[in-house]
């Protein structure tokens, strides 16, 4: 064999390839090994192999022990104890770094490696399944990698790849304060300047609205009464109420009475009137009598308080005359009306004739 002839002696000790089974004879052993543990060149009876190929330690998936077969590297099912040698993998491993069932790096066609422990999952096992369950995303194919311990399930592995959220958690749409988008953070309710538009998720209100009903503006429930924008009006957050408004101690802007201009404490509490009306004694807004305007709270206004015209001092039709025309942009055009002349005679006693 080789270079060594049957009969020759060698010094020493049996050369690679033979095995001195009998003392001080040479044995060849079979072509597969390096060396051998019996004379019969036995496939089987290999302890080394030669240089590529590997040495299977024990019998299993159609390989037999103590074989060498031709392979850089251990086969499906077996991972290397020794350089050189192969041992079985569990069975549920295509590959693996040791027996234990939980130390797989590659699995079988139909099967997941997971490669986090998670729920009633652990790492470096193969699952016969066709997909990640819940709580777990195939990132690598054929490969389940747990979601951050905060998602129920997820697209990525970080805190910020949640797609739902563990009971009693909300769900973050978006970025607002100190919460970010597609994060889970247990809560009954959601924060301030969020709503649950949807079961079990927050979205941000518009950046006035404390609380909200929708997205916009003008979908504002609740304002921030320490924010710039404190005064609530028509579903909108204000900086301020507007004119002809005031606001409660709620910050509610209420209406003004009708002909305040400005108004405080109460509708009726008038600070500035509008064109046509001053503030009365009672700080109420009355209709401004001769100024030649005619809001219809008196009967005339000429445009001054003259008897005698008409129109006297308080804005009442005089005796006498008719006023008409009078409009908020107008004044009153009064003319002295006459009667008819009636003439009395006297007939007889208590007769009398017009």
């Amino acid at each position: 064999k080789d270079t060594y002839r049957a009969g020759t002696c060698v010094q020493n000790q049996c050369p690679e390839g033979f095995n001195e089974s009998v003392a001080n004879q040479c044995h060849s052993c079979h072509t597969s090994c390096l060396s051998c543990s019996d004379k019969d060149q036995s496939a089987s009876a290999c302890s080394s192999c030669r240089s590529g190929w590997v040495l299977i330690a024990e019998s299993g998936l159609g390989q037999t022990q103590n074989t060498c077969i031709e392979t850089p590297e251990c086969p499906l099912g077996f991972y290397e104890i020794t350089t050189g040698q192969c041992a079985l993998c569990d069975s549920s491993c295509a590959k693996c770094s040791s027996a234990d069932e939980t130390s797989c790096t590659q699995c079988y066609d139909n099967f997941m490696l997971f490669n986090s422990t998670r729920d009633n999952h652990k790492a470096g096992t193969c699952v016969e399944t066709d997909k990640c369950p819940s709580g777990f995303i195939e990132i690598t194919q054929g490969q389940c990698n747990g979601c951050d311990a905060s998602c129920a399930s997820c697209d990525g592995a970080s805190n910020t790849n949640c797609l739902s959220c563990h009971s009693g958690h909300k769900l973050f749409k978006s970025t607002k304060d100190n919460y970010e988008t597609n994060t889970c953070h247990q809560l009954d309710n959601c924060p301030d300047g969020f709503n649950e538009f949807n079961s079990n998720e927050c979205d941000a209100c518009h950046s006035t609205c404390r609380k909200c009903n929708g997205y916009n503006d003008d979908n504002c429930t609740h304002c921030y009464t320490g924010g710039q924008n404190p005064y609530f009006l028509e579903n909108k957050c204000l900086t301020a109420c507007p004119s002809q408004y005031w606001s409660d101690d709620n910050n509610s802007c209420l209406k003004c009475d009708e002909n305040c201009a400005e108004c405080k404490t109460t509708a009726k509490t008038c600070t500035a009137c509008t064109s046509g009306y001053h503030i009365s004694d009672s700080k109420t807004c009355v209709e401004t009598c001769g100024d030649g305007l005619n809001y219809g709270e008196y009967q005339c206004d000429d445009g001054n308080t003259i008897k005698g015209d008409g129109c006297d001092q308080l804005c009442m039709v005089e005796l006498g005359f008719s006023c008409k025309g009078g409009t908020n942009a107008q004044k009153d055009s009064c003319v002295e009306t006459v009667g008819p002349l009636v003439e009395v005679q006297t007939l007889s006693g208590n007769d009398f004739l017009f």
